[in-house]
Parts: C-alpha cells; sequence; structure tokens
C-alpha cells in the first residue's frame, strides 16, 4: 500500500515538473540573453557567445522532452525515466549557469558581479518552487549554478569578493531551506489527496453494497408478506367454505321438518 502511495505521489510530482517546463525554459532563455546583454562590451564576446549557444541548445532539448512527454501514453508506466531525462537536462543547464558564473566572476571586476549574482539568484529562488517537488531535481540545478561561483568568489584574495562569496554561499542556503519545506508541502498534499480519493472510493464501493443489500432486504420481506398473505387466506377460505356447509344442512333440517 505505501509503496503503490509513494510511486504515485512520484507520478504526479514528475507531471507537475513537466507541466512548470514552458515557464522555466522561457525564464533561462530571458536570464541568458540579460546575462549577455550585460556583459557584452566587458566580456570575451566569444565566450558569452559560445555560452549562449549552449544554452539555447540545452533549453531546445528540454523543451523537445516536455512536448514528448506531453504526448505519453498516460496509463504506461516509465516516470522513472522522465525523471532520469529532466534531471540530466537541469544538471547541465546548472553546470553552465555555474560556468559563466565562475567566468564572470574570475574577468570581472568587483563592481560588475551584482549583476551575474542577480540573474543567477533570481533562476534559483524561482526554482526553489518550480523544481523542489521532486528535490533532487532543485539541487542538480541550484548546486553548480550558485555554489560552484560562490566558493571561487571566496577563495580570492580580495576581502569585497569574500564577503561577496559568503553572501552568495548564504543566499543558497536560505534557497535551499525555502526548497525543502516547500518539498515536504506538496508531499503530504499529495499524499492527503491520494488518501482522500482512496477513501472515497472505498465509502463509494461501501454505499454501493449497502444499497444491493437493501434491495435484498426489500425483496426478501416483499416475498415474506406475499407468503404470509397467502397462508392467511387460505384458513379463512376454509371456514366461509365450512360456514356455508354448514348453514346448508340446517336449512335442510328445518324444511325436513316443517314437511313432517
Amino acid at each position: 500500500m505505501n509503496n503503490l502511495l509513494e510511486q504515485k505521489t512520484h507520478n504526479k510530482k514528475t507531471e507537475y515538473l513537466y507541466a512548470q517546463a514552458n515557464n522555466v525554459i522561457a525564464g533561462n532563455t530571458i536570464a541568458a540573453c540579460l546575462l549577455v546583454i550585460i556583459y557584452w562590451s566587458q566580456l570575451y564576446t566569444g565566450v558569452l557567445v559560445g555560452w549562449f549557444a549552449a544554452v539555447l541548445c540545452v533549453q531546445a532539448y528540454r523543451l523537445f522532452i516536455a512536448s514528448a512527454y506531453c504526448r505519453r501514453d498516460r496509463y504506461s508506466s516509465g516516470s522513472e525515466n522522465w525523471y532520469r531525462v529532466y534531471a540530466k537536462s537541469a544538471l547541465l543547464n546548472g553546470c553552465l549557469w555555474g560556468a559563466i558564473g565562475v567566468y564572470i566572476a574570475h574577468q570581472s571586476r568587483t563592481e560588475q558581479l551584482p549583476y551575474m549574482l542577480m540573474i543567477i539568484g533570481a533562476l534559483v529562488a524561482c526554482s526553489s518552487i518550480t523544481k523542489s517537488a521532486l528535490f533532487a531535481i532543485y539541487a542538480r540545478f541550484s548546486t553548480p549554478a550558485l555554489v560552484a561561483p560562490g566558493i571561487y568568489l571566496m577563495t580570492q584574495y580580495s576581502s569585497d569578493k569574500f564577503m561577496i562569496g559568503v553572501l552568495v554561499l548564504c543566499w543558497f542556503a536560505l534557497m535551499y531551506s525555502a526548497a525543502w519545506r516547500f518539498r515536504k508541502f506538496v508531499s503530504k498534499s499529495l499524499r492527503f489527496e491520494f488518501e482522500n480519493i482512496e477513501l472515497l472510493a472505498e465509502l463509494e464501493a461501501s454505499r454501493t453494497c449497502v444499497v444491493r443489500l437493501k434491495k435484498n432486504a426489500d425483496l426478501q420481506t416483499r416475498r415474506i408478506e406475499t407468503l404470509e398473505q397467502s397462508n392467511g387466506a387460505q384458513p379463512l377460505r376454509c371456514a366461509t367454505e365450512n360456514g356455508t356447509r354448514l348453514t346448508t344442512a340446517k336449512e335442510k333440517n328445518a324444511l325436513r321438518l316443517a314437511r313432517s
């Protein structure tokens, strides 16, 4: 029973994950465009173009698997395969964002870092809602995307970059905690949903059984009443016939006495 409930919950979480895929793809694409525009004149354009092309390829692949998931047979098993495919794409996407974060942290001055950190931080914050239903997906994206730049900044021989790195890791810990709490909330909600559905199904089956028993009881009651009526009418008919015979005999005797 518990295994079946866990499987249903996991399938529902996977469905929720793919339902948010279009929003996630659009958000990543817009964020990548903003980052390229902001740092176009500050960094080597070849790196930005290559990174942006890689991000677009990943988003196109995610759009493809999301479309394939929508066309799947809903009654077939295999949600675990869809989960693994999405997990790989999330990890690859997180690594791309982490790589560009480290590159910008290495090439840019301190005053140029907040733009990159705001974009990546916003993506991680949004992912705490869209991906945290399956927490492993969120961890695979957010850990390389945010932790890698944060650790790199902390290793630099600059107090400003060190403090920025600390703030990045604090933001990651905050989002990680929020995603974990949201995951627990989603899991409990789905459990209650499936338990209520099963309870309603059991109540409906019990109601059907009660209705069937009531019909059988009513039928038995009618049969008993019919038998009782039949058994009660027969003695009355016999008594009536006997009374009629007795009256006729008395009349004959009286007539015989009158003639004599």
